[in-house]
């Protein structure tokens, strides 16, 4: 309990400071220079201060979600979903952020493909992995989103073509109490929490997540649930 309320400090005092910085600096610099940049210019200061509000809300989201979770302020529902729609949703919802870096997303999905889980809790696990992916994938990258029936067993896999973990780093992932928040190709913003997010809410549903990833060589990261369609 200690290191998850020390983590969860940390994540507040350290990771939010710094994008929130980055928005004051850039606004304070249109505000002040706003007879003398071009319009050019002030589109370009503009673009970044979007960009930067964009992933500081995304940070706050996950840091809402999972103190949610925490408390037990997530209520638990359980229903038949349809894979399919709920990946090409969650895909409509990162599509931007694919875009502003030119990453295709592909996706392999068989359309009769369902699953007993909470919907909303599924929905918030692929947002993670699909918008980690695009964060640790080069401009003109992809990124592949497959679910595959197998051994009576539904696996959601996201793969991307980014620059990969060693297995130091991999060790340290889904635990609280390691920092393991880096910088995104494009220097995006992360507080870590996005994964620990993702293994709670996919063991609450009795799946279980693993990752395979080498370095330069991308990442692929899985989550497995019983069949129970």
């Amino acid at each position: 309990l200690n290191n998850t309320k020390d983590r969860f400090h940390a994540i507040v005092a350290h990771d939010l400071i710094g994008p929130f910085n980055s928005m004051l600096g850039l606004s304070k610099l249109m505000h002040e220079n706003a007879e003398k940049f071009t319009q050019s210019e002030m589109a370009k200061h503009a673009d970044l201060l979007y960009g930067a509000s964009k992933n500081t809300y995304k940070l706050l989201e996950n840091l809402l979600e999972w103190s949610r979770h925490q408390t037990g302020g997530i209520s638990f529902n359980p229903e038949k979903i349809d894979l399919t729609r709920v990946i090409d949703e969650t895909l409509n919802e990162v599509s931007t952020m694919a875009d502003d870096k030119r990453i295709i997303i592909h996706t392999s999905c068989k359309s009769n493909s369902e699953l007993m889980a909470d919907r909303n809790m599924i929905k918030t696990a692929i947002r993670n992995l699909v918008s980690n992916a695009i964060k640790f994938t080069p401009t003109n990258g992809q990124v592949v989103v497959s679910c595959k029936e197998e051994g009576g067993r539904i696996t959601i896999s996201v793969k991307d073509s980014g620059v990969g973990m060693n297995t130091k780093l991999m060790d340290k992932l889904f635990k609280i109490d390691e920092k393991v928040s880096h910088p995104g190709t494009n220097d995006e913003k992360g507080t870590g929490l996005g994964l620990l997010l993702v293994k709670e809410f996919v063991e609450k549903n009795g799946g279980e997540i693993k990752v395979e990833s080498e370095p330069n060589q991308g990442s692929v990261f899985s989550m497995s649930f019983p069949h129970q369609g």
